[in-house]
């Protein structure tokens, strides 16, 4: 199989690991993140559920004879799995079948709304992690001089230099991690967070569930997000802002079930309270720090640009705090 050049990705080595352990791994995460692009430098065959000239074939088969999809040299990719809910138990028979590990990668950028198709958890068969966008370790931006191990080790000398000035970040903001962004002209380069803005709100968030869901308010969710990026606003807040702001009226339950939905596709990633002390019941924070999987996609939701977070340095260091978080997930 002819591999294309790569970056490599901190995610590939967690993929080897999980082969070696598990019969299956499914790698989750937002669109555009690099999931089956990193699944396919170790796959030895490709089923693309996707593909328009086979996906109606695929949707049959999985749903009559599973095992024949499963057909192929291992490790085998599946891609966009969540299309046929069905071939997870038969992923998971086969590797009881075969009883052997690095058997299956499964990709996809969404969990199936529908589980009532799945009968089993997969527990002991196959593995599971999330890929997130590039970090800027990964994108080349960041030399990696300073090591967060290196950080917890009393004895170690801890110095590094960054070269990357404010516009440059402001940037990087923008930009977001996306490995279609990289080596791209600057305009061509931010357009892409946006694209994905554009998709997300007026295909993806009614795609999942075939649910219809309303273009404009959920562009109001994601901008009142954007507007609580780093901060525990609660539920309330948000819908005082989107009222505020946007003048448009929206329920509790409405809220909840729109951001329910941005986070089963990956585009909202809380932080949640916590608490250093493991055995007290008493939190330092009692309500969730709001972030975006990637700072970007708060970005377009804001139809924002690197000069407008220049000009707004306060903004500009919520989203460099959203952009830290990305990173320390992905290490």
């Amino acid at each position: 199989m002819i591999k294309q050049s790569y970056r490599p990705r901190i995610a590939d080595k967690i993929l080897q690991q999980k082969l070696k352990a598990k019969g299956a791994v499914l790698i989750e995460g937002t669109k555009w993140c690099g999931k089956t692009t990193t699944a396919s430098q170790i796959a030895q065959s490709i089923l693309y559920l996707q593909d328009p000239a086979q996906k109606k074939q695929n949707l049959v088969m999985a749903a009559t004879d599973p095992s024949f999809l499963l057909e192929g040299e291992t490790p085998r990719l599946i891609d966009e799995w969540q299309l046929a809910p069905t071939l997870w138990d038969a992923i998971r028979f086969e590797v009881d079948q075969r009883n052997e590990f690095g058997q299956f990668i499964l990709t996809g950028s969404a969990v199936p709304a529908d589980l009532s198709e799945i009968s089993h958890t997969g527990i002991g068969r196959i593995s599971r992690f999330v890929m997130r966008p590039m970090s800027l370790f990964e994108s080349g931006e960041s030399t990696g001089n300073v090591s967060l191990k290196t950080l917890f080790d009393p004895t170690a000398t801890i110095k590094g230099k960054s070269s990357i000035n404010m516009h440059q970040l402001a940037f990087l903001i923008c930009r977001g991690g996306w490995p279609g962004s990289l080596d791209r002209e600057e305009d061509i380069a931010l357009q892409q967070a946006k694209d994905y803005y554009d998709t997300l709100v007026n295909s993806d968030i009614s795609r999942i569930d075939n649910v219809t869901r309303q273009v404009d308010r959920a562009k109001k969710i994601l901008r009142a997000y954007a507007r609580a990026i780093g901060t525990q606003s609660r539920i309330p807040s948000l819908q005082k802002d989107i009222e505020t702001n946007d003048f448009h009226n929206i329920s509790d339950v409405t809220l909840r079930s729109y951001i329910s939905i941005l986070k089963l596709l990956f585009v909202l990633e809380d932080c949640s309270a916590w608490n250093p002390n493991l055995r007290s019941q008493t939190a330092i924070r009692t309500s969730e720090t709001r972030y975006y999987t990637d700072p970007s996609i708060g970005i377009a939701a804001l139809n924002a640009c690197p000069q407008d977070l220049i000009q707004d340095l306060h903004t500009m260091g919520l989203f460099f705090e959203n952009l830290c978080m990305r990173d320390l997930r992905i290490y």
